[in-house]
């Protein structure tokens, strides 16, 4: 898994945002599953994989400042969607409020790893820029990008690692 991340990473535009695009469904669906078997005795909705799709694709279309602004109108609109076909009750209103929550805290990392990898600017050093730039689209070079993005990941590998590691020594 770990290689599929490098590899978007690496080539970053559609490919990366797709990748962490699928990444964040597949935990969206793997929350939305877990909810009702843990006991919170409602389901997560449907809207929830809306918002965690637009946060890729926000991140994707545009660098403006605005996309933040039209993310989170989309994480709070789409679970508002739900509401028209449920009827009142307090279980309904907790199903909604696990849907808009659960979007969120999947869908807003999905968008700022897009977007961190998108950012533009050049690196010192040679060959990670030459690296970033061969897959930066026109002019502008991605480079500081793909390095904050492969850093992150590095980051998260070794925590869990640690984590895994430290677990096992524990207990």
């Amino acid at each position: 898994m770990i290689a599929v991340g490098v590899f978007g990473a690496v080539v970053g535009g559609a490919v990366f945002a797709a990748i962490i695009a699928a990444i964040g469904l597949g935990a969206y669906h793997e929350l939305s599953r877990m909810t009702p078997r843990i006991g919170l005795g409602y389901h997560i909705g449907w809207p929830g994989y809306g918002v965690v799709f637009a946060g890729a694709a926000l991140a994707l279309v545009s660098r403006d400042s605005w996309t933040i602004a039209a993310m989170v109108a989309v994480a709070v609109l789409l679970p508002t969607l739900m509401i028209f076909r449920m009827e009142i009750s307090a279980e309904s209103f907790a199903t909604w409020v696990a849907t808009l929550a659960a979007g969120a805290y999947i869908g807003f990392p999905v968008f700022a790893a897009v977007a961190l990898r998108r950012t533009t600017g050049d690196l010192d050093v040679a060959w990670a820029s030459d690296l970033g730039d061969a897959f930066s689209p026109g002019e502008t070079s991605m480079a500081l990008g793909m390095a904050w993005t492969m850093l992150a990941i590095l980051a998260t590998w070794l925590a869990d690692t640690f984590a895994l590691f430290v677990g096992r020594a524990i207990g």
